[in-house]
């Protein structure tokens, strides 16, 4: 399946219901938010880590560290949503669409990738939380309590 189309969603607009987000996805259709449209638009992730939205990439200070674009998919979709729990097929089918076209525990290996560029310590992750038997959550550099897999 194709995607169908593109829906910006303009700042004034608000955040889209997510019930609704979810429907136009699996209908084929990609949802943008115009902030993350503009140029320089960067997302922090932990006290030393940013997310360049326009780039692709992290950076750690002034190290760069490139993403592989599903990586980036990835880990774009959570940053976005904090706190909330993905599944494997659902980070399938909201990041990396109709792009991936393999099993759902390469979402493991990607999670894994992801922990090693963006974590201090990856065997301990404080941001990307596995949530056993559910998936993974993004948690946000500022929330307390929230440590260990």
């Amino acid at each position: 399946m194709g995607t169908k189309g593109t829906i910006i969603i303009q700042e004034s607009e608000g955040r889209m219901p997510q019930e609704l987000c979810q429907q136009l996805l699996e209908e084929g259709y990609r949802i943008v938010y115009e902030e993350d449209r503009r140029a320089g638009s960067q997302i922090e992730i932990g006290t030393a880590c940013i997310l360049e939205v326009d780039n692709h990439c992290i950076r750690r200070g002034r190290k760069k560290i490139h993403l592989t674009p599903n990586e980036y998919k990835i880990l774009y979709t959570m940053v976005k949503s904090p706190h909330r729990v993905y599944s494997r097929n659902q980070l399938i089918t909201y990041a990396l669409e109709d792009s991936f076209d393999g099993y759902d525990r390469t979402i493991d290996s990607y999670i894994k990738s992801i922990r090693k560029k963006i974590e201090k310590n990856p065997r301990r992750p404080r941001y990307i939380i596995t949530v056993h038997g559910v998936g993974y959550k993004y948690v946000p550099s500022d929330s307390e309590g929230t440590h260990g897999e």
